[in-house]
Parts: structure tokens; C-alpha cells; sequence
């Protein structure tokens, strides 16, 4: 499938941002790592979008279904729209972990919801077939969106950590020469 021509109109910003932090520091714990626990909830919703006459192209020449298309696309994603819902637990020190470990923000939850899609095609060759199937269309394009946004997310944030991480190391200077004190007099003689 091939999408050309999308003008998008929509929000900047959501219309509902709501941010919750919340610490729990547990001293009986025996474990430094368990005795303090954060967790940031942060949920965006009412976020709306539109476009008109994006063009199509469907071409699937593979396998047992041949298939091809083309046309335009309208779509609205009117309110409540679009929500999500991220669950982050950020430990308090950076940990070792491999390439595809978070060290810093941990994802416990993504959620992602979509409502009030109003997807229509036409200016196709199977105008009748496509109002007949709307609502698997309709169906498909509303879980593709949610799964696109939430995989963005992801990303998103696996990046953040990756930058917070390798701040939280620091800069890595030259190693000290050896035989002088730590602040690095040159006036200072082993010997």
C-alpha cells in the first residue's frame, strides 16, 4: 500500500495532558534497589486529525490473492480521538544493560486507543466493494494506527533512555598520566 499526498490537519498539542509521578520509599527493605520505587503515569488524549483526497495505491501481485487499486482516501478522527497512556518506572541509578535494555526509564505499560475513525474511500475502481467492507477496513486502519503510534512511542523512549544513560555516565577525558597527582601540575616531578 502506498499513501501520496497527505495533508494533515490536526491539533498541535492535545486538548487533555494528565502527568501523575509517584515515590514510595520502603526503608525496611533489605535490597537499596527495592527500597525506592517511582512511577510516572502520563496520559494525552482528544487528539483529533484529518486529511482529504489522499491518493492510494494498492498492488499485491504475490501469493494466491492478486490485488490492485487505486484512489483517494478521506479521514476524520474526530473527539475523544486519539488516546495514550504510557506507564514509565525510572530506576534511581543507571544499570548495565545490553543494546535492546532500557538502563534508566523501564516501559511497563502503552496503551493506545483510537475512537471515532471515520475512514472513506472513493474515487476507485471497487468504489460498491469498499462501502460494502468499510467496517473491516474501517477495523484494520484503526489497529495498524494504534500499533504505529505505540511502536513510535517505543522507539521514542528507548532513545531517551539511551541519551539519559550515556549522560548519566559522563564525558569520558584522557586518562591521567602516570606519575603526576590527580589535578595534573606539570610543575610536580616524580623523580
Amino acid at each position: 500500500m502506498i499513501l501520496d499526498n497527505i495533508i494533515l490537519h490536526t491539533t498541535i498539542l492535545p486538548k487533555y495532558i494528565h502527568l501523575v509521578t509517584d515515590t514510595t520509599i520502603d526503608a525496611t527493605k533489605e535490597e537499596t534497589n527495592d527500597q525506592l520505587k517511582n512511577k510516572i503515569v502520563l496520559e494525552i488524549s482528544n487528539v483529533t486529525a484529518s486529511a482529504r483526497d489522499v491518493a492510494w495505491l494498492l498492488y499485491k501481485h504475490t501469493g494466491l490473492i492478486k490485488a490492485g487499486d487505486v484512489g483517494l482516501a478521506d479521514f476524520d478522527i474526530t473527539s475523544p480521538g486519539l488516546t495514550v497512556k504510557v506507564v514509565l518506572s525510572p530506576t534511581p541509578t543507571a544499570t548495565a544493560g545490553g543494546p535492546d535494555q532500557a538502563r534508566i526509564l523501564h516501559i511497563d505499560q502503552i496503551t493506545t486507543t483510537l475512537n471515532n475513525l471515520s475512514l472513506r474511500l472513493h474515487d476507485s475502481h471497487h468504489d460498491i466493494l469498499y462501502k460494502l467492507l468499510k467496517p473491516v477496513i474501517q477495523a484494520k486502519a484503526k489497529k495498524g494506527i494504534e500499533d504505529a503510534v505505540k511502536n513510535t512511542l517505543k522507539d521514542g523512549i528507548f532513545k531517551l533512555d539511551a541519551q539519559m544513560a550515556s549522560a548519566a555516565e559522563g564525558p569520558q577525558g584522557p586518562e591521567p598520566v602516570k606519575g603526576l597527582p590527580e589535578w595534573g601540575s606539570k610543575a610536580y616531578d616524580p623523580k
